[in-house]
This record gives structure tokens, sequence and C-alpha cells, in this order.
């Protein structure tokens, strides 16, 4: 189990915002006042997370999709440091 943190970019002040609601795989699972959610007790596997705004006119279309990968990602840019440890007695 894991846990996902759903942030997105938030919409113009104009648009007078009041939440934004958090879907994963075609299932509300929150709604905040911040364009950010953490949906914790995720499973592994592929997942599709949107996210759709509210404001006075209602909730609007959801957001392109975005899935999380379904295997662990390869580590890349891994950097070695060697340390050498001189005993002088």
């Amino acid at each position: 189990m894991a846990d996902v943190k759903i942030t997105c970019v938030a919409n113009d002040v104009l648009e007078e915002i009041s939440q934004y609601h958090f879907f994963q795989d075609d299932v509300e699972v929150g709604v905040a006042a911040l364009p950010e959610f953490t949906v914790t007790g995720v499973a592994a596997g592929t997942h599709k997370y949107e996210v759709a705004a509210e404001n006075v006119w209602g909730i609007g279309p959801k957001s392109d999709p975005v899935f999380t990968p379904p295997a662990p990602s390869k580590c890349g840019g891994v950097n070695i440091s060697v340390v050498v440890n001189i005993n002088v007695s």
C-alpha cells in the first residue's frame, strides 16, 4: 500500500473556485479547498487520477488523466561516494 499525493495548478482567482474534486479510477476520493489531496492506502498497480474544480456554476470538467506506474521505476542518476577511513596510531 502507498500514499499518492495529487496536485494541480490552481485555477485563476477570477474563477472563484470554492473546492477541488479528486478522482481515482473514476471514483471521487476526496474534496478539498486547496488544489492538492493525498489518497492513502493505494494498492500497487496502475491507477488513473483526475481533478475537477468547482465554483458557483458547479463542478467543471475533469482534468486530463494521469496514471501511476504499474511497477516500481528504475532508479536513475545514482551517485556513489567513496569514503576512505585512515586510522592513525
